[in-house]
């Protein structure tokens, strides 16, 4: 009895390293099938665009980004420079008065 159990089951690890295999094997197999699949789909685009049935894919420019980067930072830079220039022309600042607050604990003006 014991015989014959060990026969069976060495016989399903057979067959199961058998399976295993195969499915490898088939794996290998379709990424190969996939890989001349695309190299077909490639060449064959090339050859439409060369004939001009289909648009060669065209390059895209940066110029419009860049130039509306520069427009966005310098308006944000002129933006600060005029607002600076306003707060300090509209309210005077006094530097004594506050030395003499600090020395004296008086505030004066």
């Amino acid at each position: 009895m014991l015989q014959i159990t060990d026969s069976v089951s060495s016989l399903a690890h057979d067959v199961g390293e058998k399976a295993a295999s195969l499915a490898q094997d088939m794996a290998v197999r379709a990424h190969a099938v996939g890989d001349l699949g695309a190299d077909l789909v490639d060449s064959s685009l090339k050859k439409l665009q060369d004939v001009g049935v289909v648009a060669k894919p065209q390059r895209r420019s940066k110029l419009p980004f860049l130039t509306i980067l520069i427009i966005v930072i310098g308006g944000a830079v002129a933006f600060k420079l005029l607002r600076g220039r306003k707060a300090s022309s509209t309210v005077p600042s006094y530097p004594e008065t506050e030395r003499l607050a600090d020395r004296t604990g008086v505030r004066v003006g």
